[in-house]
């Protein structure tokens, strides 16, 4: 009798049993040390933000032990168009403009900035810079005049400027960076675009203008982020600008 109680109680435990023997065996199999596999995606995320940690680092070094160069606008397309059609008036207030605008930029790095040399240079010269062409360069003194006495001879150097920080359209460079292509593993130049935003800032950039990016601290806006209407000094900005690469520079 008691028997045939017990037989009805066996069967859902021998039928559980069944079920459950494979994965009871499966798991008696596996190494104690066993590690879920990474998604090859994320490893390459991984690899990336690593290598930008790794070039910032660089970079605030080779400034630190560098130079940065300032380039300032000189808007001469825009004052010689409106000179081309009678507008000079407006011409030279422009000019004046930019002129007084270049002093405040130079005065501010004069006196609010020491986390490295400092060397002024007109956009037109550009290129010139671009090309390491130092020798063809007429670099200004903190009087705005041109001084042939300044000469540059720093290896590493960035660049920087005020203007407009697009972070939609700029190429933002990362350095060079291994990544897994059809033909295998290969080293080559990274770029990435950010949000679409465009505001002012005084930027750097690199050695060929291209924009920096996180996590150098390569930029400070010109207007208080709460209000777009206010606008920052060049002396504010520049001294906070300053601040910003000792922090980073002492916490990398």
């Amino acid at each position: 009798m008691a028997t045939e109680i017990a037989k009805p109680m066996l069967k859902p435990l021998v039928a559980t049993l069944i079920i459950l023997a494979p994965f009871l065996s499966w798991s008696q199999e596996q190494p104690k040390n066993r590690t879920l596999p990474v998604n090859e995606h994320f490893k390459e995320t991984l690899t990336r933000h690593k290598q930008h940690k790794a070039n910032a680092e660089k970079q605030i070094k080779d400034l630190r032990n560098g130079a940065l160069l300032v380039r300032l606008r000189t808007k001469e397309k825009s004052i010689k168009a409106l000179r081309e059609v009678g507008w000079y008036s407006m011409a030279d207030k422009i000019e004046q403009k930019q002129a007084d605008l270049n002093q405040e930029i130079v005065t501010a790095f004069t006196y609010f900035f020491d986390f490295c040399p400092t060397y002024f240079f007109y956009s037109h010269h550009s290129n010139n810079i671009k090309n390491k062409e130092f020798e063809k360069v007429e670099f200004l003194n903190e009087k705005m005049e041109l001084d042939t006495s300044i000469h540059f001879n720093e290896k590493a150097f960035l660049t920087a400027e005020f203007g407009t920080l697009d972070l939609d359209t700029a190429r933002h460079s990362g350095g060079l960076y291994r990544g897994k292509t059809e033909e295998g593993y290969k080293t080559s130049k990274y770029y990435v675009r950010k949000s679409n935003l465009q505001f002012g800032a005084l930027s750097i950039k690199s050695d060929e203008f291209v924009q920096l990016r996180d996590p150098f601290p390569f930029y400070v806006r010109t207007f208080p982020i709460n209000d777009y209407k206010l606008l920052r000094s060049p002396e504010f900005v520049v001294e906070k600008m300053n601040e910003k690469l000792y922090f980073y520079y002492r916490n990398k």
